[in-house]
């Protein structure tokens, strides 16, 4: 609420500093466009026009190699079929994402993921793994030595692909620091972390990317 009342004054206040020729309604309409297509550093205009999906056959990723904002298909889609991308850049359960849809660009989702029975506790998991990484405090040692973060990733619907090539780069490299205390299981469990991070980054970013290749 707090957000939207400060975008409602920025909006008014803008429309008064510029002393625009066109009514106040549709300036709040332009506004109001610009803020829900919008991404960090600008409009797409292309990608600005698809929808959102919780479980997206697609994701959107920002090419350092191209300076341009990329849509990746992540699973073969049929002629005719819609292709959606996860406007959520962290996973989410069922009420977070609802709401988090509706405060910033004001819609309920009916996604395929959203009429999903599924269960919320592995979900809830991945999202302390997930929320831990984006805090840069992400403790990995247990997580690899039983390869949850690829077991979650892979029963856990809607999590972002990127995210997934980050989780798992980060349990490789903290379980390698102590590569030397790892058993047999744990090592083959670490290469399986490996080949997996290789697979996904393969998907998202091609075979010949500088992400793939490390």
């Amino acid at each position: 609420l707090q957000e939207n009342f400060d975008t409602d004054v920025a909006v008014i206040e803008a429309y008064n500093s510029l002393a625009c020729d066109i009514p106040f309604d549709l300036f709040v309409n332009i506004c109001s466009i610009y803020k829900t297509n919008t991404f960090h550093n600008g409009i797409c205009l292309e990608m600005a026009r698809f929808n959102h999906s919780c479980w997206a056959n697609a994701e959107c990723v920002w090419n350092d190699e191209t300076k341009t904002r990329d849509l990746v298909a992540l699973q073969d889609i049929a002629k005719g079929d819609e292709i959606c991308h996860s406007y959520l850049q962290k996973l989410l359960l069922y009420q977070d994402r609802q709401k988090t849809l509706m405060e910033k660009w004001n819609f309920q989702c009916f996604c395929r993921l959203c009429f999903l029975e599924e269960d919320e506790m592995q979900r809830a998991d991945l999202i302390r793994l997930e929320a831990n990484l984006f805090d840069k405090t992400l403790q990995t040692q247990n997580s690899v030595c039983n390869s949850s973060v690829t077991q979650l990733a892979a029963v856990v619907k809607g999590i972002r692909v990127f995210n997934i090539i980050k989780l798992l780069g980060a349990s490789f490299d903290e379980a390698a620091k102590l590569s030397w205390l790892l058993n047999k299981t744990d090592r083959i469990n670490l290469h399986d972390i490996a080949a997996k991070g290789n697979e996904y980054s393969e998907l998202l970013f091609g075979r010949g990317h500088k992400t793939t290749q490390l």
